[in-house]
């Protein structure tokens, strides 16, 4: 049986008591779905080996991924092990982050993610996914009517295919934290282009047919942690271009493209796409000393060499992404 009616977990939760100490955490509280609550049970999900758990989840606002809080019954210094990715569930997306969470006597258990640099934006969904080790530790959820949280659980048990849960009101209980300010603000996308060559999820279109799109990959706005990752993709292969960022917002056609990043601009270098159709920066504070401060704010952009571009300008531009930095 995977999860198990809230009597049969009588032992277990009166031996936790229910306790919710807090959180070593210190981000914000995103997305939270408590064990019980009023008129709900607080079902037990089984971890034996060979079952994974997928709880989908929807960031309620753009930043780093801190980590979750997962709730669990068992034995003492009993585990379970808990994943990260991206997309909606089933997600078989690369692993993000892969971390376990230890039961010691209290039901709510902290993971920490920040190491894992997981930028994510407001809207975009992920997955909480968590599976035993055989160490008999288990998962608290809900099972309200309707479901405490609108976003499915998932499970996949041995060789038989992924699937939602069979009872649509059970839900495993979690809280994740974010950290603000670390993905920023994409913007600029491909509508008004100076030859109709509109690309409306990246910067207006080049050669390939579709734009370059500029993105936070890792890490956050934290000056002091320096650990911010750009990355620019759908560029065509061995082209020069740079990364730059201006202090103000503007929206001027420029050769095939937009220019949304203004005066004043600070530039990263000059770089080849190479045979990926890629380019970025990393760390760029440490990069442009004295530049980016605590509480300033820039718009990045990547402005890159087509001679062979739809609209016969020889450049063009990606989106642009709006940062604003914290200490």
């Amino acid at each position: 049986m995977y999860a198990h009616p809230t009597r049969l977990l009588a032992a277990a939760i009166a031996a936790c008591a229910l306790a919710f100490p807090a959180s070593s955490q210190t981000g914000v509280l995103d997305q939270a779905n408590p064990p019980g609550g009023a008129g709900c049970s607080t079902p037990g999900f089984a971890t034996s080996v060979g079952i994974v758990w997928q709880s989908q989840v929807r960031a309620g606002m753009s930043g780093q991924l801190e980590g979750v809080d997962v709730f669990m019954y068992g034995f003492t210094n009993t585990t379970i092990n808990v994943v990260i990715r991206k997309g909606d569930a089933w997600s078989a997306n690369p692993v993000l982050f892969a971390g376990t969470a230890t039961f010691i006597g209290t039901s709510k258990v902290f993971v920490d993610a920040s190491a894992a640099g997981i930028p994510l934006a407001a809207g975009e969904t992920f997955v909480i996914e968590m599976f035993g080790d055989g160490s008999l530790a288990g998962i608290l959820g809900s099972n309200c009517s309707p479901a405490s949280y609108p976003e499915p659980l998932w499970i996949q048990s041995g060789t038989v295919a992924p699937a939602p849960f069979s009872n649509p009101d059970y839900r495993i209980a979690f809280n994740t934290y974010m950290l603000p300010g670390a993905v920023g603000t994409e913007f600029c996308f491909g509508t008004g282009c100076p030859c109709g060559n509109a690309d409306p999820t990246a910067g207006c279109a080049n050669s390939l047919g579709t734009g370059a799109h500029l993105e936070v990959t890792a890490g956050s706005a934290s000056v002091t942690a320096d650990d911010l990752v750009l990355a620019t993709s759908g560029l065509p292969a061995n082209v020069n271009g740079i990364v730059f960022m201006g202090g103000t917002q503007q929206s001027t056609p420029f050769n095939d493209g937009i220019r949304c990043a203004g005066s004043p601009t600070v530039r990263f270098g000059i770089q080849s796409s190479g045979t990926a159709g890629t380019m970025g920066v990393s760390g760029p504070a440490g990069l442009k000393p004295g530049k980016i401060t605590p509480g300033s704010t820039w718009i990045f952009q990547t402005w890159y060499r087509n001679p062979t571009g739809p609209c016969g300008k020889g450049t063009n531009m990606s989106n642009a992404v709006l940062l604003d930095f914290m200490p």
